[in-house]
């Protein structure tokens, strides 16, 4: 019942996706960039997470929003190999306004993410591409 409600034909399904509505670089001489983003209320994900008090889960936050990002803008580091200080610090409802803070490591193929919202900080990480064994 519940997967099959995922697939259905409805005239405007929720959407699978976010996308920035504002992206800006940053920082002193460091390659910072900060994309806004509106989390659409009818996203795919909120479906059955959780009724009546939906929250966008942690996983989508990962994937969906920060490495959707990275892939886009640094497509060379190529796939994540190790995730350090991953923090969820609150949750993320429908309608939210974001700010996303990607910041590409010079020293290695890292970078630190930081997803605030209205409220406050909502999750923080870093992630690590390439071989892990060159992770010092």
């Amino acid at each position: 019942g519940r997967l099959l409600e995922l697939f259905r034909d409805d005239e405007r399904p929720p959407t699978g996706t976010m996308e920035p509505f504002q992206e800006r670089s940053s920082g002193d001489g460091a390659d910072v960039r900060v994309l806004s983003f509106l989390v659409p209320p009818d996203l795919l994900y909120f479906q059955g997470h959780f009724d009546g008090d939906p929250v966008l889960p942690a996983v989508v936050q990962l994937d969906g929003l920060v490495l959707r990002q990275i892939e886009r803008i640094w497509p060379e580091l190529g796939s994540p190999r190790q995730a350090l200080r991953l923090k969820f610090k609150r949750p993320v409802r429908p309608g939210e306004r974001l700010e996303l803070r990607l910041q590409l490591d010079a020293s290695r193929p890292a970078v630190t993410f930081d997803i605030e919202g209205g409220a406050g900080p909502c999750a923080s990480g870093t992630l690590v591409f390439g071989s892990i064994a060159s992770v010092p």
